[in-house]
């Protein structure tokens, strides 16, 4: 019989050799600027968590929460999940008082949501709610794709008075005189683009009209090979337009020239929205490894 009390709990400063070698053995993917811990049962690792902490805005992400099968139901998750929360709330300043905001995500290709759900319940989490979806993409097919296949008559035409500011050619003044006007546009699909030092400034950006901002995309790196386009938002009186289209072009374009590792990008959109999901599914035809739904509970932790 296993004595779970047993169970050790190691903080990781970085991504040792016995982590990195669980995570490859799990198909499991930890982020270097991520932080970690790890329950070792005599000696060898069987599960793992990491998160993400924003200390700009108060809110942690937990990127990755396991324990292998066979060792499931026996409190070891528990352990890992109060772990990590408690280095979350270490991790950001004592400004933000006595509460912080703590987001669980998993993905259906790769957990029972149903059992997942009532693991987080029975840890006085709220229940997993539908969130989004993601297209996992091919980079080396989407040349060929219907994507690219497609073409534009003249983009520069289309754009008409739209421009182009991708963050890494913004000063901090312009860039946060953006972020403003994207805030008041729709504070919702902004969370992504707040804290500069999480997404790729290079292909990461903001559309103009004039002066004015309708448009900005977040491009997120999970690792050497994969980024993930977390936020494309248009202005909702600009989408008649191809905005949507153009600006996945020129992150394409730019991750092809930036980017030349990355392998594979994860594109996040809104399935209830069923005609942008539609419009997803059709341009990336040819080119999509994976459909997968992402699931989310969000704690307020005091």
């Amino acid at each position: 019989m296993i004595d779970i009390d047993k169970t050790m709990l190691c903080v990781e400063t970085d991504i040792g050799d016995a982590l990195a070698k669980f995570v490859g053995d799990h198909s499991l993917r930890l982020c270097k600027t991520a932080i970690h811990c790890s329950a070792q049962l005599q000696g060898e690792i069987v599960g793992v968590a990491s998160a993400m902490v924003d200390e700009q805005t108060g809110f942690a992400k937990i990127l990755v929460l396991y324990v292998m099968p066979m060792l499931r139901g026996l409190g070891i998750g528990t352990k890992l999940l109060d772990a990590i929360v408690r280095m979350c709330q270490e991790k950001l300043p004592s400004s933000y008082g006595d509460k912080v905001w703590i987001m669980q995500k998993c993905d259906s290709s790769d957990v029972d949501i149903d059992r997942f759900s009532r693991f987080l319940v029975n840890n006085s989490w709220p229940a997993l709610a539908y969130d989004s979806s993601t297209l996992v993409l091919d980079m080396n097919k989407i040349p060929d794709c219907r994507f690219c296949k497609m073409g534009l008559v003249d983009e520069v035409f289309q754009l008409g008075n739209f421009s182009f500011r991708f963050m890494s050619d913004m000063s901090d003044e312009e860039f946060d005189d953006a972020l403003q006007q994207a805030c008041s546009i729709a504070p919702r699909f902004l969370q992504p683009a707040k804290n500069r030092r999480t997404v790729i400034p290079q292909l990461s950006c903001f559309v103009f009209d004039g002066d004015a901002v309708v448009a900005w995309a977040s491009m997120l790196r999970l690792s050497e090979t994969e980024i993930y386009a977390e936020c494309i938002y248009v202005k909702e009186e600009c989408r008649e337009n191809n905005l949507a289209y153009l600006i996945l072009h020129r992150m394409m374009k730019y991750t092809a020239i930036e980017c030349p590792d990355v392998k594979r990008v994860h594109v996040g959109f809104d399935e209830t929205d069923a005609r942008l999901a539609r419009f997803y599914r059709r341009i990336f035809e040819g080119c999509i490894l994976s459909d997968y739904k992402t699931f989310v509970s969000i704690k307020t932790i005091k």
